[in-house]
């Protein structure tokens, strides 16, 4: 079948794009970088972390780039005021739930999420949980395995090692257990990795964006 194309502006220049395309896809496509953290082109496109966010003309709020499908005639913006102060707000609601012990991290230098915070100038959130600013070490689950690490006070449940293991690997090993403030990563009954079928391939590993889970 023919690809239909569709003419759409963003940030004020024209470009035809595959009809049905999401804007986040589009944006990347054209050079123009919009922040996710749940977003995983092809794997995860879990719309939780609201850090995608975009302006687009005759809509009654910011719409998430990575679940809006293109159409005839959109115009989108990416760097808007609007758009900017929405995405340090939730970046700030983030990191409010997320130790800030960069420094001592394993992920320092390779987090998606401290990256994010320093193009934004954030140094702390206004919304910081005081209990919450230095990781503790919590026991899991996972403690039992000898090969991948999971320090869920790290996790922000963006959903892309869940995503992995069922799109990637096709396991369908980890899932998401409870709900609200309370939600975690899981497997089935809370279970250790080595009493699943998990075969360790690490995919899990690669597609967190924070080192909530590390090898």
């Amino acid at each position: 079948m023919k690809t239909k194309f569709v003419s759409i502006t963003i940030n004020g220049r024209q470009y035809s794009v595959p009809e049905g395309e999401k804007i986040i896809a589009v944006c990347r496509e054209a050079g123009i970088d919009i922040p996710a953290l749940c977003y995983l082109e092809g794997i995860s496109e879990e719309a939780s972390c609201s850090l995608c966010v975009v302006e687009v003309t005759g809509a009654k709020t910011l719409l998430r780039s990575c679940v809006t499908a293109v159409s005839e005639g959109m115009e989108i913006f990416t760097g808007s005021p609007r758009v900017q102060n929405a995405i340090r707000i939730n970046l700030e609601l983030i990191l409010a739930d997320h130790p800030l012990d960069c420094m001592t991290c394993d992920s320092d230098g390779g987090c998606q999420l401290q990256d994010l915070a320093y193009s934004f100038g954030i140094k702390t959130s206004r919304f910081l949980d005081p209990e919450k600013v230095l990781c503790k070490k919590e026991k899991t689950s996972w403690d039992t395995n000898p090969f991948i690490q999971f320090t869920p006070a790290k996790c922000v449940l963006c959903g892309r090692c869940v995503n992995a293991c069922s799109k990637q690997a096709v396991n369908d090993v980890i899932g998401f257990a409870m709900r609200g403030h309370g939600g975690k990563v899981s497997t089935p009954f809370d279970r250790g990795l080595e009493q699943t079928d998990c075969k360790f391939c690490a995919e899990c590993v690669q597609a967190c964006p924070v080192g909530a889970l590390i090898e």
